[in-house]
Formats: structure tokens, sequence, C-alpha cells
């Protein structure tokens, strides 16, 4: 039994969690177990960089998570094998190109969340070109659209990018075209902007030249809503950030469709505009979509399944929930879906696979709801029961919500989060 529980292919994807290295908290026989299990990714609450590194220097990924680095503190010293470096929530006193210049040139995946981190400035950029391995980077600090472009001419290897965006207007700008867009077509696969809203500085080519993009994530800030009393200044300011982002989303989405070897797949929007001013720009080969919290109405699903027939995935969290005539529409006009997620009046957020979906079809409209509830109630048991240790549960950021099963694995974590 002890030969089992010691083989390192069973420890293969799990990572180790240390809230605390406290003198003498772990004997030398817990070090040597790690060692033995070849444990090679950690999640660290606390700055004990020396110990760490010195009882486990193979460690291939690195979390540290709610915890002061000083300043000029190279995290990554002694783990000659690391590629993976998340930081969330971390305290740097530091600015953000000297963190870079202490990164090794081997890193593959670097996550930034949450750090008091400046703007991606021109500096952190040079620092950035160092990195030449890295294929993941996201950086939820402040970044400008208008850097992307920068980014991806920098890192040739990039395959998924998400950023923050910061606002750079005080009033409504107008979209404007980049001023160093890509000259030749960039590999990367998944794109992931936060936080944009109407006072962002927005160009209107960003997607030109992304052929290879998969998955796209834009999140749009959610409008400040007023006092009551000004009403009706509210619902001419929010009239005017809808039409200034449904110009961008459009724009984009046109530029995706017109690729010759377009090969988007996933595609989730997050208080945007509604649904009917957009649906028919949106790439035809989607098969995973998400909406969220924006305006969905049961006409738009005749419009929906036309232009997309194969879709595969549907995440339909709009502001109103549907009502049960709504989705028994959805279960008759997408006939091919694999996966539905949710809301239902009274009913929390329901996830639905094939074989629930297949259920619902046989189930009288009269019972649709009582049997969704029983559903919801199973999966809440079954979730509670769940255990899973997997490197990608601990050293991921929660700001992710790429859709499930894309070409994305680094993200699952934030679409779990929301269905909790």
């Amino acid at each position: 039994m002890c030969g089992v529980v010691d083989s390192c292919g069973l420890w293969r994807r799990w990572t180790l969690r240390l809230n605390a290295l406290k003198k003498n908290s772990y004997n030398a026989s817990f070090w040597r177990m790690l060692r033995r299990w070849r444990v090679s990714s950690a999640a660290l609450r606390t700055p004990c960089f020396t110990r760490l590194t010195a009882e486990l220097p193979h460690l291939r990924a690195l979390s540290l998570c709610d915890i002061t680095v000083p300043c000029g503190t190279d995290v990554c010293s002694g783990l000659t094998h690391l590629t993976r470096l998340y930081l969330t929530r971390c305290t740097l006193h530091m600015e953000l190109h000297h963190l870079l210049q202490l990164l090794p040139s081997r890193l593959t995946h670097l996550y930034m969340c949450e750090c008091g981190l400046t703007n991606l400035d021109s500096a952190a950029l040079v620092r950035l070109r160092a990195l030449t391995q890295l294929r993941y980077f996201a950086f939820h600090g402040h970044s400008n659209l208008s850097s992307v472009h920068k980014i991806l001419a920098q890192l040739p290897e990039l395959r998924y990018l998400s950023l923050c965006v910061a606002p750079t207007f005080s009033t409504l700008p107008c979209p404007s075209p980049l001023s160093l867009p890509l000259v030749s077509p960039h590999p990367l696969l998944s794109l992931e902007l936060l936080s944009l809203d109407s006072s962002s500085d927005v160009p209107l080519d960003l997607m030109k030249n992304l052929s290879s993009l998969r998955s796209l994530t834009v999140m749009f800030k959610a409008p400040v809503r007023p006092h009551p009393s000004v009403r009706v200044q509210f619902g001419q300011s929010e009239e005017q950030r809808l039409l200034y982002l449904l110009e961008v989303l459009v724009a984009w989405l046109k530029d995706l469709s017109s690729l010759a070897s377009s090969s988007l797949s996933a595609l989730l929007l997050e208080n945007g505009p509604p649904l009917q001013s957009f649906l028919q720009f949106i790439p035809s080969s989607v098969t995973r979509l998400s909406l969220h919290a924006l305006s969905v109405r049961s006409e738009d699903l005749h419009t929906l399944s036309t232009h997309l027939p194969q879709l595969q995935h549907l995440q339909l969290l709009p502001l109103r929930p549907l009502d049960l005539d709504s989705v028994s529409l959805l279960l008759e006009l997408f006939p091919h879906l694999h996966l539905l997620c949710l809301h239902l009046p009274g009913v929390p957020l329901v996830q639905l696979d094939m074989k629930e979906l297949q259920d619902l079809r046989r189930c009288p409209p009269s019972r649709l709801l009582s049997r969704v509830q029983q559903l919801r109630q199973v999966q809440t048991q079954e979730a509670h029961q769940e255990s899973d240790g997997a490197e990608r549960e601990l050293l991921s950021c929660g700001c992710l919500h790429l859709l499930p099963t894309t070409v994305s694995t680094w993200a699952e974590t934030g679409l779990k989060e929301r269905l909790k």
C-alpha cells in the first residue's frame, strides 16, 4: 500500500498548499516525503521562500497569494526548474519593470492579479521581451488596449493573454485605429479583456491579424447606476455608453468573421449591449457562447439558432432570468447542445449536460421547473462531495471566466466559481 501512495504518478497534477512555514512546522521526514512524491507545484501564503526553495528546488509551478514581497526579493531564486509563477493579491514593493527583470527567461506562465502594480508601461514592455518562452500571460492591473499588439510583437510564442483595461478618459471618447497594428498574423489562441468600458481607449482594429484566435472574452464594466432622482440623466448616459460599446464590439466581430482562416469557437460577453444589436455579426464558427448580464429577448433565440445552428455550449445569464417558455424553446431550437447553463425564476444557477438536457426534452412542460430544481439539488450535493487538488484549482486566477472545454485549461476555475 505504501508503494502505491508513494508513487509519483499519483501526485503528478496535485499542488502542495502551505499556509505557514514557521520554525519546526514541518520536519525532515515531511520534506523527504514530498521530494519522493516529486511534488512539482506549490501554493504559498507566507513569504518563507528560502525554506521552500531549499527543500523543494525542483518546483515547476509556484503560487504566492496574500503575502508581502520585500523590495528586490527574487521569488524565483533557487528554483532552477520553475516555469509557472502566479501572484495573487500580493504586496510588491517594486515597480513592474523591476519585477520582470528578476524573472527567469524560461517562464512559460505568468499571472499577476490584484498586486497593486501600475500600468504596463514602455519600461515593462521592454523587460517583457526577455521572457521569450512565455505562452500564458495574465496582467490584471491596468493596461491600455493599444499595448495588446505591442505585447504580441514582443512575445511571438504567446498563446493566452488576459488583461484588465484601464480607463483613460473622463468623457466618452471616439474609438480609434491602432497606431502600431500587427504586420503579420499572430498565433494567439485566447484573448480576455476585463473591465472594458466607455472611458477606455479602445482601438477598433484590435482583432486584425488575429486569425488563430479560438477564444475571445470581453467583460464590459457594469454601469454605475446613480440615485433614482436622476433617472432621466442615467437613461441618456446609459444609451450613449451602449452605443459606444456596440460600435467597438461590432467592429471586432466583423474583423474576426472576415479573416479567411478564422477559427473562433468560444465567445463570452458580459455587461454588453443587447444581443439583438450584434447577433448577426457573431462569427458562424462559434460553438461555445456565453452571454452574461445583457438583454436577451425570446425572439433573439430564434435568430441565434439560425445563425449558430451547431452551437454546443450555451451559457445564458441575461439581465432578467428566462421564463419556462423560453427554456422549452431553447431545448427545441438547439438540439446539438452539450452544455446549457442558465438562470430560472426561483432557481439558482443551473448547469445541464447532454444527458440532463435529453431528460428535460422528454419532460412535460408542466413538470419542467420541478425537474430542473431536482437536477440542481443533485448537482449541489455532488459539488459538496467533490475534492480536486489538480494544479489548475489552486494555480488559477478568480478573474478568469473563459468557457469550459475551450483551448484554455488555465481559466477553467472561473466558470466553476460562477456556478457555485
